[in-house]
């Protein structure tokens, strides 16, 4: 995920929305970091847009496009949105996990947020680590 986004990058960004508070995930560098107002994880995204960043009415949300998704859904913020991903996350198929579920109808699927939508609309639950 570090790799997604750089500070010089960040810093383009927020001169086009100069008032605009910034919140970024823990695996971005120290000088993306440096760039935000705040840092999330994958499990306090929704914490932090409910209580440090409610009276926001738009946020930068880098570098995670599929978890900005997850967490408008929860929270109907309005985001301006990097166009980054989890390598890893990104690779799971919803179609593969559609499948097996079909096959062994009992299994549960967990899912973590930063999947793509499909697969955390396909899962049963959805957390973090």
């Amino acid at each position: 995920m570090v790799d997604m986004i750089t500070a010089e990058g960040l810093r383009l960004l927020k001169g086009k929305h100069p008032l605009v508070k910034v919140l970024c995930y823990v695996n971005t560098s120290a000088e993306v970091k440096a760039e935000s107002n705040f840092c999330y994880t994958s499990a306090n995204s929704v914490k932090i847009l409910r209580q440090d960043l409610k009276e926001e009415d738009e946020i930068i949300f880098v570098p995670d496009k599929y978890l900005v998704h997850y967490t408008f859904k929860k929270t109907g913020k309005k985001f301006i949105i990097w166009n980054g991903y989890c390598s890893v996350h990104v690779k799971i198929p919803s179609e593969h996990l559609i499948q097996k579920k079909k096959l062994h109808s009992k299994i549960k699927v967990v899912a973590h947020p930063e999947c793509r939508s499909k697969v955390i609309e396909f899962a049963d639950k959805v957390c973090s680590t």
